[in-house]
């Protein structure tokens, strides 16, 4: 009972403090006891912020969100990766065997351990003009920084009869404004192609005729149970 009466008076006697302090400065004392009323509130927040009940609860949203993230991203490794599986494979398996074939290869001597084993250079490929061709699989391909340098990509004819895309000029074409070619350290993007749409329409010159030579082709086929 002393402890409530307590609380009551100190809350009268602040009301009181508060209209005094607001006749002082010149200030509604309405506005003044709303400011307090305010400020208490977000202490009583804070108060109860405190609680072992909050706490638990915010510990369990976070955990719980955290399990679906992580099992998200687990689940896009499992079903999803295959691209980059292929992407992988081409670059340190099938490229070094093709280099070690023709002789490109330093030898290494027998026994070497592995993590002593140089890192393969694989430079020489540019000699081969080889061409990665993709099907109906073009919009998995995770882009040229997964493919070697000279290596060149192309789209052959598949199941899609939509738009695809296209390689950006070597050279520096015809059309380009002078200020893009003076200022812009890549004028080739400032050229607007003739051989594209916004209606997503087939453009039969992204293509490239098979067989392709000197490629490899990536064409997959998904199997049904």
């Amino acid at each position: 009972m002393f402890q409530r009466g307590s609380v009551l008076i100190s809350h009268a006697w602040m009301d009181r403090s508060r209209i005094h302090q607001a006749n002082k400065l010149a200030l509604p004392s309405e506005l003044y006891i709303t400011f307090f009323t305010f400020q208490h509130r977000l202490i009583y927040l804070y108060q109860a912020s405190r609680a072992s009940i909050f706490s638990n609860f915010t510990f369990s949203l976070v955990v719980a969100t955290s399990l679906i993230s992580v099992s998200r991203i687990l689940a896009l490794w499992n079903y999803y990766h295959s691209p980059l599986t292929v992407a992988f494979d081409f670059q340190f398996n099938e490229l070094p065997r093709l280099l070690n074939v023709s002789g490109l290869l330093p030898v290494v001597p027998a026994g070497t351990p592995k993590e002593e084993m140089p890192r393969i250079d694989l430079t020489p490929v540019k000699e081969f003009n080889l061409t990665l061709c993709l099907g109906k699989d073009w919009y998995r391909f995770p882009g040229h920084y997964l493919v070697p340098n000279g290596i060149k990509v192309e789209f052959i004819k598949s199941e899609f009869d939509g738009m695809l895309p296209r390689h950006f000029e070597e050279q520096v074409p015809e059309g380009v404004s002078s200020l893009a070619k003076k200022w812009w350290f890549r004028p080739q993007t400032a050229y607007v192609p003739t051989d594209l749409n916004d209606l997503n329409k087939e453009e039969p010159s992204h293509y490239v005729r098979l067989p392709c030579f000197r490629s490899f082709t990536i064409f997959t086929d998904s199997i049904s149970s």
